[in-house]
């Protein structure tokens, strides 16, 4: 059976902000080993410490989903304040939009995907339990959300734990018992030109 990557929460440094304003812990990358400037797609977990702008990023799809801590308002150029919650079905934006971070009541833990438009596309969804539809050409992440998440045949993930299949074959997750859900970023690659 293929399960993918496991990456236990406690793993990864945390790479502080530019602004100083929070931390990021990439998750994972495609192409593996990309920078931050020519990734063609990224999951990551950050800490937002501080209201202030999130960065620009032209060309690039953003999802955004709090995973721990009350919440952020956030305002994205053309599309208004939105508060976004722990639970809160995620957000998608444009990257290359002028947003604004404002924390609810102190620090969040979001999960950040970002896709280069034109080579990639995702979806980010909550998920319960039963098995996840396949996807042809694609990278997955599942987060555990709530304090365990049982994978038929497969590991138990703890609170943020991720399991990542990066090789385009779809992973054998079908959720057993996942008290306060887990969370799915799918991401599907394009052909390039």
């Amino acid at each position: 059976m293929t399960f993918g990557r496991l990456v236990r929460a406690a793993e990864g440094r945390p790479a502080p902000w530019k602004n100083g304003r929070g931390t990021t812990v990439e998750i994972a990358v495609g192409p593996v080993g990309a920078g931050f400037d020519d990734f063609d797609w990224r999951v990551s977990r950050a800490t937002i410490a501080a209201d202030g702008p999130f960065s620009t990023l032209q060309g690039v799809d953003r999802g955004f989903a709090p995973l721990d801590g009350s919440g952020v308002r956030l305002t994205v150029e053309g599309r208004g304040t939105v508060a976004l919650r722990p639970g809160s079905p995620p957000f998608e934006f444009d990257g290359g939009a002028a947003a604004v971070a404002r924390l609810i009541d102190g620090p969040v833990t979001a999960l950040n995907v970002m896709t280069r438009r034109g080579r990639c596309a995702h979806r980010l969804f909550l998920h319960g339990e039963g098995p996840l539809a396949p996807a042809a050409g694609f990278a997955a992440a599942l987060v555990c959300l709530g304090e365990t998440a049982r994978l038929r045949g497969g590991p138990e993930l703890r609170r943020l734990d991720t399991l990542v299949a990066e090789d385009g074959r779809w992973p054998d997750w079908s959720v057993e018992a996942a008290p306060g859900g887990c969370l799915v970023a799918l991401i599907v690659a394009a052909a390039r030109s």
